[in-house]
Formats: C-alpha cells, sequence, structure tokens
C-alpha cells in the first residue's frame, strides 16, 4: 500500500512539473494591445505580456520575437535572428 501511494505521488509531482516547463515561439508580431496586456504573432497566437515586461521590451509591429510562455503568459520576449 505504501509503494502504490508513494508512487501516485511521485507521478502527480512529475506530471504537474511537465505542464509547467516553459514554450517557446517565434514569429513575427502582427498586433500589439497594451491595454489588454497582449502581443499578437503571424502564426495567429496572441499572448498575455505581464506589465514588468511591457516596460523592460521595445517591441513592436513587424519585429520578429522568440516569446517564451507558459499557459499563453509570456515570461520572456526576445529579438529573433
Amino acid at each position: 500500500m505504501k509503494i502504490a501511494a508513494l508512487t501516485l505521488g511521485a507521478l502527480a509531482v512529475i506530471a504537474s512539473t511537465a505542464t509547467a516547463l516553459a514554450v517557446e515561439h517565434t514569429g513575427t508580431i502582427t498586433k500589439v494591445e497594451w491595454s489588454l496586456g497582449t502581443i499578437t504573432l503571424d502564426t495567429g497566437d496572441v499572448f498575455i505580456v505581464p506589465p514588468s515586461l511591457q516596460q523592460n521590451v521595445a517591441i513592436g509591429v513587424g519585429q520578429k520575437v522568440k516569446v517564451s510562455e507558459e499557459d499563453k503568459k509570456v515570461t520572456a520576449i526576445t529579438k529573433a535572428g
């Protein structure tokens, strides 16, 4: 019984960690709506950009970027090659 409970607990931790990993997207910005706190890439993906990143990043429409995100919330934006 204890082994089964420990195994299930370990699997739950692994599953929750896997869903929290950042995903990276590369694309060209087609829309910036700071009033909503969002950017849209040419892929159609819309991302929420936290105010802390809005202040620290100079981005605009037409710029190619790499977006790191978790659950569509941006964790980092960098210029893409």
